[in-house]
């Protein structure tokens, strides 16, 4: 794959990267910053969220257009973590909620995010900590006609008729909408919120809880997808402002197509070249399917950066 140079280009919205991240995926963190330097303007800031425990460690990637996030700054402060896992998850506890688990958490800090980032940022590109750039980004080339894209995909998410339940309830939706139950928002990276829409979804998450807290309403329930959240209400109360619809089909459609790495080397390689191939992908997902499984297939972290480092050599190239 021919790399280019990366370069600024002047666009009048503001937009940022945010990566939520852990010590585990440490080197992949560091893959997907390094992806960054080459192929993104340094126009464009890159935020990495991380628990309080990991922020000293992750300090290695605070340089350039990279920042470093504490999840405290975003949490409500009577959150407090537990020193010790239940069945392999943290939980967060207080007086006013329930239990709270880790990916919970997680979701909140990504609706939370345009409280802790710079003012002048318009709207935020979520990209999971295990993808990498492949390609340079241009903003411009990303909007149309000044709206963002507001990715949908058929869904075959085991779990979306409850995040369609939940976000129903959320939003206090009573009408029928048929067409979130076909659709998900979950994409896997590329997925956009922007300020003004983020703002309003969150205050009506808010309006019926005490303190009128969105944080509070959303750490009392136990299952929801941020993604689905936020596409459901900018399609049902905002007719799509601010983005424009792009219906994904195939995962190489995807900004950032999956590749399976409890795979091996040669499956792996034909992926990327395949992917690549498709000029609509900015870069590559890779994911276990089981997170939690370590052995028979899983591709090493490193040999999973030296077959990338063939398609453009980039890992190694000079900033």
């Amino acid at each position: 794959m021919e790399v280019e140079q990366k370069h600024t280009t002047p666009h009048a919205k503001k937009l940022a990267i945010v990566t939520m991240s852990y010590r585990d995926d440490f080197e992949e963190c560091g893959l997907l910053v390094k992806s960054i330097d080459i192929f993104v303007g340094n126009e464009i800031l890159h935020y990495i969220v991380v628990n309080d425990e990991d922020f000293r460690l992750f300090q290695a990637y605070n340089y350039g257009q990279h920042r470093i996030l504490k999840k405290s700054t975003i949490l409500p402060k009577y959150l407090v973590r537990l020193p010790f896992k239940i069945f392999g998850h943290n939980f967060w506890i207080s007086p006013f909620t329930i239990p709270v688990r880790g990916w919970i958490v997680q979701q909140i800090c990504k609706l939370g995010i345009f409280e802790v980032i710079n003012k002048d940022i318009d709207a935020v590109l979520n990209v999971d900590s295990e993808s990498v750039f492949c390609r340079p980004f241009d903003i411009n080339s990303f909007l149309s006609n000044g709206k963002f894209p507001l990715f949908m995909i058929n869904s075959n998410e085991y779990h979306h008729d409850h995040y369609v339940k939940s976000t129903k309830r959320l939003l206090r939706i009573d009408k029928d909408i048929t067409v979130a139950l076909q659709y998900s928002y979950i994409v896997g990276g590329g997925e956009c919120f922007t300020r003004k829409n983020l703002t309003s979804l969150l205050k009506r998450i808010g309006a019926k809880q005490i303190f009128r807290s969105w944080k509070m309403r959303l750490c009392n329930t136990y299952r929801f997808s941020e993604y689905n959240l936020y596409g459901i209400y900018v399609n049902t109360f905002l007719d799509e402002e601010d983005h424009y619809l792009a219906h994904i089909v195939h995962n190489k459609d995807r900004p950032f197509p999956l590749i399976n790495i409890m795979t091996s080397s040669t499956d792996f390689e034909n992926k990327i070249k395949e992917f690549m191939s498709n000029g609509k992908a900015l870069g590559l997902w890779m994911q276990k399917h089981k997170r939690n499984k370590k052995t028979g297939g899983y591709l090493s972290f490193g040999k999973r950066k030296e077959i990338i480092q063939k398609f453009g050599n980039f890992i190694n190239r000079e900033q």
